[in-house]
């Protein structure tokens, strides 16, 4: 992916969230809204009647393909003609239509799946809806004999027999994910196959097409089909060198965007594809198994050395580690995971298109790498007993995290989809372009109409007035137009290209050439990132008002008695309140935190392990919690001790005499 990538998009009012599922008017027909893509879709359930299909077949072939063309450019009558609308569960394909009023048929597939329905849909998708009489109560539990389902854009929607309607399964959570001890026991044998057959193979695999499918798709665009009609009346008329050379620059363009397109898809598919070794604990046992098996509650080691960067979408349960998401947000900062806690993960929501700040903190997303992995104690005992029968008995500390969501389902492949299906543009300059040859089109036929009058009236053969008639209409619409237009846009990639900027939607290479103003969204961009510390302004408890600027570490030890207090607050405050960590003896975060935690001179050091989160009150209680592992402990310079009891009971020794001001 592109290191310097700015994507700007025209800002639009926040609509409020709009029902994910809605059906309840017409059981042929279901409303869907995709928060991940923002973008609304309607379903049709359809079936194919078959003796109308057969009667289009035949059309087809009385016409040398005319209808098909026909079927193919305007496919809301062709599909009125041979299908008929049904309810869901008795659809044979699909018809999709988004907002923009594209529409896609996605054939409907069945197997026996045989488990647990609330395996394949979430609670919250069994949920009945308000005024929803159609919903099926009977259903919500039990068995799910067949699953139906189908794909659209890497987008699996599954039937749901209980709320009549297709839904899709990237929001599925366990119901026993609420507790990091349940998390940590791992899935089973017979657990993986059923998951596997609902969300599929742990991989980002874009689909190419191949070239006899890009090769049909370019030449049976209407300008194209109109210049293959052009080249023909030609050859008829004896314009031989003007149809050649028209034939040579179609087919010159056409091979020259075919190639481009395979690279660049091929390129697409290798940026994305990605597949690596994990040890994962399946069945009370410790294996190496290949990414692409994982599935959604698989249990697997972050502190191996041969892992290198997340292959799903998960959630830390044990130890700590420190990431770059850079391949999602740009920056380069290091981030700092700790483990989940039970609180979170009840709260834990993963129909949100953004994971929110209180989980993103435990979450650990598909393709970022991981630049520190710890180990940690496990809430449980896991595996210590069993004997591997290639690693032997399972250590107790390690660092574990958690399968939440795979393939095309985790962050970084709804970042892919939206790449490779980017929402259409409404650009006046492809508008005014078929307005302009529709208005041609008009006059052509005109004059088409006029000419055989006055040829029939001069007497003219049959051929030779068919052929002049229509000759006119090629003359008044330029066939060429499209092939130049082509090898412009060719041109225009290629130049891009050697800039190291990939295009895989050639269309918007006009629209690139209209912009006149960019904007960013983040400082950085275009300035520098640097940041350094001025100085601190305490608050003077006498005058109310900002004291003095203090530069530097030693003058907020020497402040006045009236800012001294909270001054050193101010101190202890910027030494703790930070997310920097130790790496190989250098201190990496946020650069304000970096520069902020240097202005204290103090040292941070960190132990071996990971983080152990553990409750005040049992730390107090001197409960398990009280023997948790600090891992990261800060130390004045030059070997000075701090005491927090001390600071703590002056703080109360302060705020017992403010108390007592007060009542006096």
């Amino acid at each position: 992916m592109a290191k310097n990538t700015a994507v700007a998009s025209a800002a639009r009012p926040k609509a409020p969230k709009r029902p994910t599922y809605d059906h309840r008017h017409d059981r042929c027909q279901q409303r869907v809204y995709l928060e991940e893509e923002d973008v609304e879709l309607i379903f049709t359930g359809y079936r194919f009647l078959k003796s109308r299909l057969y009667l289009y077949y035949v059309f087809c072939a009385l016409s040398f393909g005319i209808i098909f063309l026909l079927g193919r450019w305007m496919p809301r009558h062709y599909i009125a003609f041979v299908a008929k609308k049904c309810e869901m569960n008795h659809a044979e394909f699909i018809v999709v239509q988004n907002e923009w009023g594209q529409l896609a048929m996605e054939s409907v597939f069945t197997k026996y799946y045989g488990g647990p329905i609330d395996s394949v849909f979430s609670p919250e998708q069994m949920e009945k809806p308000e005024d929803d009489e159609s919903y099926d109560d009977t259903v919500t539990t039990g068995t799910l004999h067949d699953m139906r389902y189908f794909d659209y854009q890497y987008i699996r929607f599954i039937y749901n027999p209980s709320a009549q309607a297709f839904m899709q399964n990237s929001q599925w959570k366990d119901s026993d994910w609420n507790m990091a001890a349940n998390c940590e026991r791992g899935i089973g044998r017979e657990t993986h196959q059923e998951r596997t057959m609902v969300f599929g193979h742990n991989l980002i695999d874009v689909q190419e097409k191949t070239v006899g499918q890009l090769l049909v798709q370019e030449v049976l665009h209407p300008f194209y089909v109109f210049q293959v009609f052009s080249m023909a009346l030609w050859f008829a008329d004896d314009y031989y060198y003007y149809a050649a050379c028209i034939f040579v620059i179609s087919t010159v363009s056409i091979v020259t965007e075919l190639v481009e397109t395979k690279k660049t898809m091929k390129r697409m598919r290798n940026m994305s594809r990605f597949t690596c070794n994990t040890k994962v604990f399946r069945s009370g046992r410790w294996r190496y198994i290949g990414s692409e098996e994982l599935v959604p509650g698989d249990v697997f080691e972050i502190t191996d050395s041969d892992l290198t960067v997340f292959p799903c979408d998960a959630v830390l349960l044990t130890g700590d580690c420190i990431v770059n998401e850079s391949m999602l947000t740009g920056e380069s900062v290091p981030v700092s995971k700790i483990p989940v806690t039970d609180a979170a993960l009840q709260h834990m929501d993963l129909s949100l298109a953004n994971i929110p700040t209180e989980i993103a903190r435990h979450f650990l997303f598909s393709g970022t790498k991981i630049i520190r992995a710890r180990p940690g104690i496990a809430k449980q005992p896991v595996a210590t007993d069993a004997v591997d029968e290639e690693f032997g008995t399972s250590p107790p500390m390690r660092g574990l995290a958690m399968v939440v969501r795979i393939g095309f389902n985790t962050t970084k492949g709804t970042l892919i989809r939206s790449m490779l299906f980017p929402k259409p543009n409404d650009f006046q300059f492809y508008r005014d372009s078929f307005r302009f040859i529709g208005i041609l089109a008009m006059i052509a036929c005109f004059g088409f109409l006029i000419s055989t009058i006055n040829f029939v009236q001069m007497g003219v053969p049959f051929k030779a007035m068919i052929v002049k008639a229509l000759d006119l209409i090629t003359i008044v619409v330029p066939p060429a137009l499209p092939a130049t237009m082509s090898i412009g846009t060719s041109f225009a990639i290629a130049r891009l290209k050697r800039s190291n900027i990939f295009c895989i939607s050639p269309t918007r290479v006009n629209i690139g050439g209209k912009i006149n103003c960019m904007c960013f969204d983040k400082t950085g961009t275009l300035t520098e990132d640097g940041l350094d510390v001025l100085g601190v302004q305490c608050p003077d408890s006498e005058t109310g008002k900002f004291g003095d600027m203090l530069s530097n570490v030693d003058e907020m030890h020497h402040a006045p008695a009236t800012t001294l207090e909270k001054s050193m607050a101010l101190l202890f405050a910027m030494t703790t309140c930070h997310s920097v960590k130790s790496l190989n003896g250098e201190l990496i975060g946020d650069p304000l935190d970096l520069k902020m935690f240097e202005f204290t001179q103090w040292t941070l050091e960190e132990g071996g392990l990971g983080a152990r989160t553990a409750s005040v009150s049992e730390s107090a209680q001197g409960g398990s919690g009280g023997n948790g592992i600090v891992s990261t402990v800060v130390r004045p310079p030059g070997g000075k001790q701090f005491n927090l009891e001390d600071m703590i009971a002056k703080h109360n020794n302060n705020s017992s005499q403010i108390s007592e001001t007060s009542d006096t």
